[in-house]
């Protein structure tokens, strides 16, 4: 008996398995997923097209639900700069550093009626210290910031529990709490 060298062996074993895989058809999608347990030509065009003109498109950025239709987001960051409001996307946070020298509120808004008066409320514990209304009636955000000044200097929040209230007249559209660490 003549023996093979083990490469050519390997090689012709390779081979084989090659021409085997080859020559079998391949099994219809549904028939081969119906054998692991279910039927997935069901999932296959089924679907009602989408009527492009009233599809609505998904906003670049995300919307909070607020129980208005015209405020469309509030969020809270904090800076320590000197020029008043400094929105940082960066700093979004509810708990500020002790070095905060303002907590700036972003509401954005779209089509606000005639007759809606934004405003927020900023409070320290449950004393209001500040009020500021709505400048712009623009779509977009509008940036309201809680200082504490001495002259014209700003100095660093005190440390301690805060919040901020959004209203419309006098309906509250959203509160958002927040704290400066001592």
């Amino acid at each position: 008996m003549r023996r093979v060298p083990a490469r050519l062996a390997a090689v012709g074993l390779a081979c084989a398995i090659a021409h085997a895989c080859a020559s079998r058809a391949p099994e219809p999608a549904a028939a081969g997923a119906s054998n692991k347990g279910g039927d997935w030509s069901q999932f296959e065009g089924g679907h009602t097209p989408i009527d492009p003109k009233n599809a609505r498109v998904v906003p670049e950025t995300p919307i909070e639900i607020m129980n208005v239709p015209y405020v469309r987001g509030v969020r809270l960051s904090w800076s320590t700069d000197d020029a008043v409001p400094s929105y940082e996307p960066a700093n979004e946070t509810l708990k500020l550093p002790a070095d905060t020298k303002q907590a700036v509120l972003a509401v954005a808004v779209a089509a606000l009626p005639d007759d809606a008066d934004v405003r927020v409320d900023w409070y320290f514990g449950d004393q209001r210290v500040f009020a500021d209304a709505l400048q712009s009636r623009d779509d977009g955000d509008h940036y309201f910031a809680l200082v504490k000044r001495e002259g014209r200097r700003l100095l660093p929040l005190p440390k301690g529990q805060y919040h901020a209230e959004v209203l419309d007249g006098s309906k509250l559209i959203k509160t958002v709490r927040f704290e400066v660490a001592g």
